[in-house]
């Protein structure tokens, strides 16, 4: 059987010996000893706390109108991309270069407006939703509700300006 390699080290060297053969006589080696030193007794052992339970619970994601109305303009983009993209694929097919050219760019624009509407709008009225949930008050009501409010005239405390 030839050597792997003649330019390794321990072919190299000149003291005799024997080469490794194998992982296994390089382990260390375990003193012997009575069981008591080799495993702790279940009184010795430390004992273990349990884990404290997450203060983290479960929050559930507030709705709100104007979040409801976003999440439908987000599904008619998502579903005119995929009509879209069933165009591009029946331009394809019948090798119509301009069928194909505008069902991706369609395609690409509604994946693009869904994408910024749940980033963009979708999560800050989440977040404004969630924030308001757990200080207690309601979440925040359309423009449309606050341009009322807004007209309606406020209430004095009982003093005249006269």
């Amino acid at each position: 059987m030839a050597r792997r390699s003649a330019g390794n080290d321990r072919y190299r060297v000149e003291k005799k010996g024997q080469t490794r053969k194998s992982a296994g006589s390089l382990k260390p080696k375990r003193t012997k000893g009575t069981l008591d030193t080799v495993m702790p007794k279940k009184s010795d052992a430390p004992k273990k706390k349990k884990a404290a339970p997450s203060k983290k619970k479960y929050i559930p994601i507030p709705t709100t109108p104007e979040i409801k109305k976003w999440r439908k303009v987000w599904w008619v983009a998502i579903i005119v991309a995929l009509l879209a993209f069933g165009v591009a694929y029946l331009g394809e097919s019948q090798g119509s270069n301009t069928l194909r050219t505008v069902g991706l760019s369609i395609e690409l624009a509604g994946v693009l407006v869904a994408i910024n509407i749940d980033i963009f709008v979708i999560r800050r009225l989440r977040k404004e939703a969630i924030l308001a949930e757990q200080k207690g008050k309601k979440p925040k009501a359309d423009k449309a509700d606050k341009t009322e409010k807004a007209a309606e005239p406020h209430k004095d405390s009982g003093k005249d300006a006269s």
